[in-house]
């Protein structure tokens, strides 16, 4: 399985204070690939968060008290956009917005996880899963670990 990570800054010239992002087309591209692939999705609630109203008739399951796994499908999709138009804003300090978007086959491996409160962000596609489109920001790089 290939993997790669994006961060939303440069670790080799960390002075520049130069921050990325998956945002705009890169977002869509993200959310439309993903739908293709996946069934669910998570977001954290840290700090005692309320859910998200929005999502609440999607509810797959809750595994803990801070993550709720959701059903991933093209209302859910327009939902997520309308919370954020970028997966680095989806942060407690961007307006108290859930954190951590993760996407999810329908096996529940993971297809796209975050760090958001971190700036990284990690894909994981399976032979015969087309994710040329999202590679095509600089920004993702191919990793071994």
């Amino acid at each position: 399985m290939r993997k790669y990570c994006f961060l939303d800054h440069d670790e080799e010239r960390y002075w520049l204070d130069t921050e990325y992002d998956i945002e705009g087309e890169d977002y869509e591209n993200l959310l439309s690939c993903a739908l293709r692939y996946c069934a669910y999705f998570s977001l954290d609630y840290p700090f005692g968060m309320a859910p998200s109203a929005e999502l609440a008739p999607y509810v797959h399951e809750i595994p803990n008290p801070v993550r709720i796994v959701y059903h991933y499908n093209e209302d859910t999709k327009q939902i997520l956009k309308q919370l954020s138009n970028s997966i680095f804003k989806f942060h407690f300090d961007y307006e108290g917005k859930p954190e951590d978007p993760i996407f999810y086959r329908s096996d529940y491996s993971v297809f796209f996880s975050s760090v958001t409160h971190e700036g990284d962000s990690f894909l994981f596609p399976r032979d015969g899963e087309d994710v040329s489109i999202l590679l095509q920001n600089e920004h993702w790089k191919e990793i071994d670990y």
